[in-house]
């Protein structure tokens, strides 16, 4: 989801007085997720597996994090918790906030969709909404770019007044 502009959302409800600073953090949290969670999870797999070619991939991630790490298969099952809570939380927080940019009412018809579709997701095999929400994401990340690029500037001026460049 990094660079769909979707966090922008999250990081603009905070309290922070400076846009500068919370799109750092923001970066910063791509960077940790992505670059160094991911890159620990490769040396597990790479150190641990002598052929991880067609391999099952969640079979293979749990394998190799339960021989790399001590307590590895735990650390993964509270990690995968933690992601999917984290994510369920944040994409009702998203949702809700682009149904306030067409009308403030219907909240509670929105959480109660919401709730139902999780549901559903948790019980039946979801893959081709998965793809659907990979191609969407995709869509904001084309839509995103442009705007960012027509920003900068203004993100240059933002930066340099709170002293990050």
């Amino acid at each position: 989801e990094a660079g769909a502009g979707t966090s922008s959302m999250a990081h603009t409800s905070g309290s922070s007085t400076s846009p500068a600073g919370a799109g750092l953090l923001a970066m910063c949290e791509v960077i940790f997720d992505t670059v160094i969670l991911c890159m620990l999870t490769a040396f597990a797999i790479l150190l641990s597996v002598r052929d991880p070619l067609g391999a099952d991939t969640v079979a293979l991630v749990v394998k190799s994090l339960s021989s790399a790490y001590h307590g590895g298969g735990i650390m993964l099952t509270v990690s995968v918790f933690a992601f999917a809570l984290a994510t369920t939380v944040c994409w009702y927080f998203y949702g809700r906030v682009a149904l306030g940019y067409f009308t403030h009412r219907g909240g509670a018809v929105f959480l109660a969709l919401y709730l139902l579709s999780v549901g559903i997701g948790g019980l039946f095999d979801c893959s081709g909404f998965a793809a659907l929400a990979d191609v969407i994401l995709l869509v904001l990340t084309f839509l995103t770019a442009p705007v960012l690029i027509k920003s900068s500037d203004r993100i240059r001026t933002l930066s340099e007044l709170d002293g990050l460049i």
